[in-house]
């Protein structure tokens, strides 16, 4: 999957839910496609001001980093956060500027 699919199309809502059955074990739903927008660069701001600092709105930190992987879903001591900074071309650890993201988003369309 590319992190393109996870940035971009992060909601607040769960993409599919849990029914349980009549023993009262969990079981899950059947996969459900979830309807995506296409990339534009409007979207990717919108996505960044959702995570930018109160302080600083040019700048997502360790916090805005912290909800974005809870939110989309990447673990936190995983590769993965590593591997979208290396695409973002993040000059700082845990960091991304609007220009990092807006480049880096660009390229992952």
């Amino acid at each position: 999957m590319r992190l393109s699919s996870l940035l971009c199309c992060v909601s607040n809502t769960p993409a599919r839910s849990d029914e349980v059955d009549e023993t009262n074990k969990v079981a899950p739903k059947e996969s459900q496609e979830v309807p995506t927008e296409p990339y534009t660069p409007q979207r990717a701001q919108v996505l960044f001001n959702s995570f930018a600092d109160e302080d600083d709105s040019d700048v997502i930190g360790p916090g805005g980093l912290e909800k974005l992987c809870t939110e989309a879903d990447i673990p936190l001591d995983g590769a993965q956060p590593l591997i979208l900074a290396w695409q973002l071309k993040g000059s700082e650890m845990a960091k991304f500027t609007r220009v990092e993201w807006s480049h880096g988003m660009g390229l992952l369309e």
